[in-house]
């Protein structure tokens, strides 16, 4: 998990998922945050980061075997759109967003998360799965992905706003 250790990203769940996955890998949470959260983390074997460079988080996370995102609300988090961007497989907390999005999504309890965990590192088949869904959201949220959607998104604005019943448009004001 990458990010300030708050409440919206549950690391209470996080903490519980790192106490019941059953293989062998160590949990770390990138960031920093509340005092009592953090040491509910350590507590339960995670590492955690602190505040590091974004450069230092990139190369954590390419170097993560998977990216475990445990945010109980957030719109489009961009930790986890530039985890799979860099190729790191990622199970999700199933919530709206992160379901809308295309992650593979695991219903919310820590057992659940914690046994596709373990499968994501026992079953070639889970693991591919996992990692088609992230490639797919990787593909579909670039860079020039999202330029093109917003520049879509303005020139429908634009075309509305301008030919809407009423409105009349100086030559002008269109060439400037």
């Amino acid at each position: 998990m990458v990010g300030r250790i708050g409440w919206q990203k549950d690391p209470e769940l996080f903490a519980q998922v790192a106490e019941l996955v059953t293989t062998k890998i160590d949990f770390t949470w990138v960031g920093d945050g509340d005092p009592a959260m953090k040491d509910r983390l350590l507590k339960a074997g995670v590492r955690v980061s602190g505040w590091i460079s974004p450069e230092q988080v990139r190369r954590m996370v390419a170097a993560s075997h998977l990216y475990v995102h445990t945010g109980a609300w957030e719109a489009a988090p961009i930790s986890a759109i530039e985890a799979a961007a860099l190729g790191t497989p990622v199970i999700a907390r199933a919530i709206p967003a992160m379901s809308s999005l295309g992650y593979y999504t695991v219903n919310g309890s820590a057992q659940e998360i914690a046994e596709s965990v373990d499968r994501f590192f026992t079953n070639a088949n889970h693991r591919k799965f996992v990692l088609d869904k992230t490639e797919a959201v990787a593909q579909q949220h670039t860079v020039h992905e999202a330029r093109r959607l917003l520049r879509e998104a303005y020139d429908e604005a634009i075309t509305t706003h301008l030919h809407r019943p009423g409105r009349r448009v100086e030559r002008d004001s269109i060439e400037n």
